[in-house]
């Protein structure tokens, strides 16, 4: 074959290849741009949306007047803290959780805030799998740890609950002004074992609420409330948002605990009846349930 004709075939499969790869690449962009073979979780939720917006809930929540004065990103981290505490979250919201933290991968704050919603929603196995995924991000994650700490608590491993308390402390994001912060800041003081005036703590986020009757802000109120062991005020806040707020079945849980330390087992059970009955799945609540039952 003459010389001129090989080099013309040569050049003319460096073209094929070039086109090949081109057309490859192309591809490639296109599937990482909707979300690649991990667009969907697995309730079919796109992690990455056509048009990326800002997070929202399915019921956004209404932010107070006194939190515009944040900056964006620590307005986000609060919005998400009042809906764990408004009880205003759904299925959805976990999703868009997923949507959320894969827009910013690298976020362990996003995901630690997934796993405390995951935790107050009983989901114990997703909560602690997102808590450990965030401590593994972040070795710093005062959120994480915060949480984690609560977890293990709740389920009574209190060695470990107090260890995690003590890596929380240097690292938990701390506003002195705002009362999500100063909750937290309080209640990791107490796992830590580094208050010896616990109720002072409590009462200092009571003092800083906003004077608006708010489902989050009762809440905010009732847990303060019952961990300083005022029982009567706490029931009195937690029946005020059940009666103002909607889907807040949840907040059947907390009016379960009160009255369990309260001795009133009936009115637990029947709490955790009306809490099961709407989340079949919670499992503290099974939990709590089961405690109660078998102390009969």
């Amino acid at each position: 074959m003459p010389i001129a004709i090989r080099e013309v075939m040569k050049w003319r499969r460096c073209l094929y290849a070039s086109i090949t790869l081109f057309i490859a690449l192309a591809c490639i962009d296109m599937a990482c741009a909707q979300g690649g073979p991990y667009e969907n979780d697995e309730n079919g939720m796109p992690f990455i949306p056509k048009k990326v917006g800002p997070f929202t809930f399915k019921n956004p929540v209404k932010i107070d007047p006194f939190w515009q004065s944040q900056t964006n990103g620590s307005l986000q981290i609060k919005n998400l803290k009042i809906a764990i505490l408004d009880e205003s979250y759904s299925t959805d919201t976990i999703k868009s959780f997923n949507w959320l933290f894969k827009l910013f991968p690298g976020d362990a704050e996003f995901l630690a805030l997934r796993g405390a919603m995951q935790l107050d929603a009983g989901n114990l196995k997703n909560s602690l799998e997102d808590l450990d995924a965030a401590i593994k991000l972040e070795r710093e994650c005062g959120t994480a740890f915060l949480y984690r700490s609560i977890y293990e608590n709740k389920l009574g491993f209190n060695q470990c609950s107090k260890a995690d308390a003590q890596k929380a402390l240097p690292y938990l994001p701390f506003d002195p002004a705002n009362p999500l912060d100063l909750y937290d800041r309080a209640v990791l003081l107490s796992l830590a074992g580094k208050t010896k005036d616990k109720k002072l703590h409590f009462q200092r986020v009571i003092d800083n609420i906003p004077d608006t009757e708010q489902v989050h802000w009762m809440v905010l109120r009732a847990k303060a409330c019952l961990e300083m062991g005022e029982l009567s005020q706490a029931l009195r806040y937690i029946d005020k948002a059940l009666s103002i707020g909607r889907d807040c079945e949840r907040l059947h849980y907390l009016r379960a605990c009160v009255n369990r330390i309260q001795g009133k087992n009936e009115d637990a059970l029947s709490d955790l009846n009306k809490l099961l009955a709407a989340h079949p799945d919670h499992m503290l609540g099974q939990r709590l349930k089961g405690e109660i039952l078998n102390k009969k």
